[in-house]
C-alpha cells in the first residue's frame, strides 16, 4: 500500500474530522493523496466541504463504527477523535475513557475484522507523565500517565499495539507533543492567553492575563507541522516496523513565560499578569522536552513554523473573531 504504484491509497478515513487538527489535515490529506477519497467523521452533521466525504458518526457506537468501516473500507484511518481537555478529565474521567479508549477499541475492533489497511493511532506526549521527571523521554520510555485524559491516551497506545500484533492491520502510534494554531480551542494554554489579549484590546475585560504556573516547560509545534507529520508517516509507513511508536516534536522545550512574554509583545496595550490558583494542577510536570530522531530518520520531516508566527496567528485568530462579532460582551 503507498501512494503510487500497484496498491495505491485510494480511501482515507479520519476520524474527528471537525476538529481542531482535523480541520489542518483534511486539505493536506486532499493536496498529498490526489485521487483518494477522504472521509471524515463528525458527531454532528457537516454539509460543506471541497472534496470531504462526510459521515456522521458517534465512535462510542461500536455498531456504527463496525457499519462505517465496513462501508468505506478505508486504506488509511487517523484516529483524531478524542476527549481531549485535561481539566474535564478529572470531573468527567467516565466520559473520557469512554470515547478515549473504547472510543478507540471500536476502531481498532472494526479495523481488525476488515483485516487490512493503516492504523495512524493518535495518542499524546501527555501519556509519558511523571517520566518527564527523568528528563528527555524517547519512544522507549515508560508511559506513567499523571490524569485520566492521558491514562486513557496511554490505555489506548497499548490496545494499538496489541493490534499490530494481533492482526493485519499496520498500525503507528503517533505521540505528538503540544501543538497550537489558529481556531483552537481556549482551554489550551496558548489560546487562552491570547484570547484574553484579544478581549482585552477589545475593552470586553480589564487589562489582566490569567495565568498558571508560568515556569513550566512545553514543547510547542505549529498544528501544521504536526499534520505534515502525520502525512508523512503515511507516505512512509512501509518502512515503519507495525506497532511502532512516534514522538511528533520540536526537541525544544520553551517556558510558559516566554510564551507569554512574547505574546504580550504582540499586543497592542499595556497588560498585567495575575496568578489564577484555579489553573494550577497537583499533576503538572516542569519540563515536557522528547525527542523525534525516529520520525526525521523514516519520513525526513522537521518543523517549519517558527514560534513567533505560530503565536501571532493564534492571536490574530482571536482579534478576527471578535471584531466579527461585535455583539460579543462578557
Amino acid at each position: 500500500m503507498s501512494c503510487s504504484g500497484i496498491n495505491p491509497i485510494k480511501r482515507i478515513l479520519v476520524t474527528g474530522g471537525s476538529g481542531f487538527v482535523g480541520r489542518y489535515l483534511l486539505p493536506v490529506l486532499l493536496d498529498d493523496f490526489p485521487g483518494a477519497e477522504v472521509h471524515a467523521t463528525s458527531q454532528t452533521p457537516v454539509v460543506d466541504e471541497k472534496g470531504i466525504l462526510w459521515r456522521q458518526l458517534d465512535i462510542c457506537d461500536a455498531n456504527a463504527v463496525e457499519a462505517l468501516v465496513a462501508d468505506v473500507q478505508p486504506d488509511v484511518v487517523i484516529h483524531l477523535a478524542a476527549q481531549s481537555n485535561v481539566a474535564l478529565s478529572f470531573s468527567q474521567p467516565s466520559s473520557t475513557w469512554d470515547i478515549n479508549l473504547h472510543g478507540s477499541l471500536n476502531i481498532q475492533r472494526a479495523l481488525a475484522k476488515v483485516g487490512r489497511g493503516l492504523l495512524m493511532q493518535v495518542g499524546s506526549a501527555d501519556m509519558y507523565g511523571a517520566s518527564f521527571r527523568l528528563g528527555e523521554v524517547d519512544e522507549n520510555t515508560i508511559l506513567q500517565p499523571l490524569n485520566p485524559y492521558a491514562a486513557s491516551k496511554a490505555a489506548a497506545d497499548l490496545a494499538a499495539y496489541t493490534l499490530s500484533q494481533t492482526s493485519n492491520v499496520h498500525v503507528i502510534r503517533c505521540r505528538p507533543f503540544n501543538h497550537t494554531g489558529a481556531g483552537q480551542s481556549s482551554v489550551f494554554v496558548v489560546s487562552s492567553f491570547a484570547q484574553q489579549i484579544a478581549e482585552a484590546e477589545k475593552g470586553l475585560r480589564e487589562p489582566v492575563i490569567r495565568v498558571g504556573d508560568l515556569t513550566a516547560e512545553r514543547d510547542f509545534l505549529h498544528v501544521s507541522d504536526v499534520v505534515a507529520a502525520y502525512s508523512a508517516l503515511i507516505k512512509n509507513h512501509k518502512n515503519i516496523e507495525t506497532g511502532s511508536a512516534i514522538n511528533i516534536c520540536s526537541g525544544e522545550p520553551v517556558a510558559i513565560s516566554v510564551i507569554l512574554d512574547e505574546l504580550v509583545r504582540l499586543s497592542r496595550i499595556s497588560l498585567d499578569v495575575v496568578l489564577d490558583t484555579e489553573r494550577l494542577r497537583k499533576s503538572d510536570i516542569p519540563c515536557v522536552q522528547g525527542g523525534a530522531d525516529r520520525l526525521k530518520s523514516v519520513t525526513g520531516w522537521s518543523r517549519k513554523v517558527e514560534r513567533v508566527w505560530m503565536l501571532s496567528s493564534v492571536l490574530d485568530y482571536w482579534r478576527d473573531y471578535y471584531a466579527a462579532n461585535p455583539e460579543i460582551s462578557l
